[in-house]
């Protein structure tokens, strides 16, 4: 059994340069964009294996926070670029391409977050 398998998922976030395959091909290769999210358990990994009341209100709130900056900033640039005056194909892409990367900044962001609160107290 590996000893250090902590960071392994990390690795998975590799799968996120996939993403630029959909530039020019198919645009539902941008969802690869997503798996940067894992990069997430590098933040995960630093806290441990610990499981507390204050772990537990940390991940509460850092989830509330980073989740509401995230999601309000691609809405906001959802209805900008809806108001530009691209092809309806350029505006389908810069779309998918918003969701994927906000679900990673998303994640990537609690987890950062969760890792910082629970350091300060």
């Amino acid at each position: 059994m590996i000893k250090e398998r902590k960071y392994t998922l990390c690795f998975l976030g590799f799968l996120s340069f996939l993403g630029f395959s959909g530039l020019n091909g198919n645009p539902y290769n941008l969802l690869w964009f997503s798996f940067a999210g894992y990069f997430s358990y590098f933040w995960w990994a630093k806290l441990g294996q610990i499981d507390n009341e204050s772990l537990k209100k940390n991940k509460s709130r850092a989830c509330v926070i980073s989740y509401r900056i995230c999601f309000v900033i691609a809405f906001v640039l959802n209805i900008l670029v809806k108001l530009s005056p691209i092809s309806v194909e350029s505006i389908f892409k810069i779309q998918i391409i918003l969701i994927s990367v906000t679900f990673a900044i998303a994640t990537n962001l609690w987890a950062f977050l969760t890792c910082r609160f629970y350091e300060q107290y």
